[in-house]
């Protein structure tokens, strides 16, 4: 079955950045810890906006977009929690700047690092936690009547 290109992207993502280091296995796909309850390290990915662009010179056969992704990034505290959050931010921005078409260069035209929020701290009961957001814009290319091609 065909699936809208956002959701191809998606599926390109989470397998580059599955299985880090740091996090191995622990990622979910859409929001779904209460992130005070998560495991030790782990990333849960998001779709955000798709903002098609308004260009003067707009191809009517095809339409360019952004398409933001969000990775919530969550560490139960330990003494350096925010050396952890870094050590993980960084392999996620090498895994997706490694190939900035994530392997789809057929259709992806680049991807940006966007903001790196600032860590919010919470408590599981016992010991601290904390969570970052990354975003990331991915610019795609997708047939203007057909978004799965």
């Amino acid at each position: 079955m065909a699936v809208h290109r956002a959701e191809s992207i998606m599926v390109a993502v989470l397998a580059k950045i599955t299985n880090l280091t740091t996090t191995g296995e622990n990622f979910k796909r859409g929001r779904y810890y209460p992130w005070p309850e998560a495991t030790a390290a782990s990333i849960e990915l998001w779709q955000g906006d798709d903002e098609p662009l308004d260009d003067d010179d707009r191809n009517i056969a095809f339409t360019d977009s952004w398409l933001t992704i969000n990775t919530d990034v969550v560490v139960k505290a330990t003494d350096d929690a925010e050396t952890t959050l870094n050590k993980i931010r960084s392999e996620i921005t090498v895994a997706l700047l490694a190939d900035y078409t994530q392997g789809l260069g057929g259709f992806v035209m680049d991807t940006v690092e966007g903001p790196a929020e600032a860590p919010v701290h919470d408590s599981d009961g016992e010991k601290p936690v904390l969570r970052q957001r990354l975003q990331w814009r991915i610019k795609y290319r997708r047939n203007t009547k057909n978004p799965t091609t």
